[in-house]
């Protein structure tokens, strides 16, 4: 019995590289194409139906879902065609993380879905610092709002979305600070990412009670040196 649930898990797990090999292969023949629209819809098209071929959660994970699709077609079409595997077996893994969620293929669920989310936050911060900060700075500030609410409230799996909203809102001003600075922008969304995982760390162990004075200390401390050692080790110019 034991030696029959090993190898059906090894057939899922299979199943679910080809299905994120597919979805890597596809993002690729988009950007290659020049994103025609017989492309985009090929690939939005297997896309659903490999998504939907199992109903179940598929309404509980839609959004997601759409912010996956959404988030890899806009960094695909930013991306240096250079870096383009990169980027698509980047997203390619995160496709993985959300089927084998939905699907209930993973044994540990709640940490690859929180895995899942925090590769798409961290794409996203990517997307913001890579735009002209010139252009539609304030809409776009507000939109990454939008998706860190929805992120942190997948992640924290909190109901109240005033929580969520207060966290977002929080994190987009240190965003908005960061994006003053002279650095680069692989530089600021590391820092951006790294605040994001500490308020998502506190928060947690502040609902669970778990806080105690030097905890705060030490964790403070480890990534304060991380977004410092950040700081330090970035190229600060000056633009006139």
């Amino acid at each position: 019995m034991v030696t029959k649930l090993k190898l059906l898990l090894q057939k899922l797990h299979l199943l679910l590289a080809l299905k994120a090999l597919i979805f890597g292969a596809l993002l690729w023949f988009v950007k290659a194409s020049g994103f025609s629209w017989l492309a985009l819809f090929l690939f939005v098209g297997v896309a659903v139906v490999i998504y939907a071929r199992h109903l179940f959660q598929t309404l509980k994970f839609g959004y997601a879902f759409l912010l996956l699709l959404g988030t890899a077609l806009l960094f695909v079409y930013r991306l240096p065609s250079a870096y383009l595997w990169l980027g698509c077996v980047y997203f390619g893994l995160a496709w993985l993380l959300l089927l084998g969620v939905k699907d209930v293929e993973f044994v540990h669920r709640d940490q690859a879905y929180a895995l899942f989310n925090c590769g798409i936050l961290y794409a996203v911060l990517l997307l913001f610092f890579t735009s002209n900060p010139a252009t539609l700075f304030v809409p776009r500030l507000i939109g990454l709002g939008l998706v860190v609410s929805f992120l942190f409230g997948q992640i924290l799996k909190f109901r109240r979305p005033v929580t969520n909203v207060t966290l977002a809102f929080v994190f987009i001003q240190l965003v908005w600070g960061i994006s003053l600075l002279p650095i680069g922008f692989m530089q600021a969304a590391n820092a951006g990412f790294i605040i994001a995982v500490a308020m998502i760390d506190f928060t947690l162990l502040h609902f669970k009670n778990l806080l105690t004075r030097n905890l705060v200390i030490k964790k403070l401390a480890l990534y304060g040196a991380l977004v410092l050692l950040i700081f330090l080790t970035s190229k600060w110019t000056l633009t006139p």
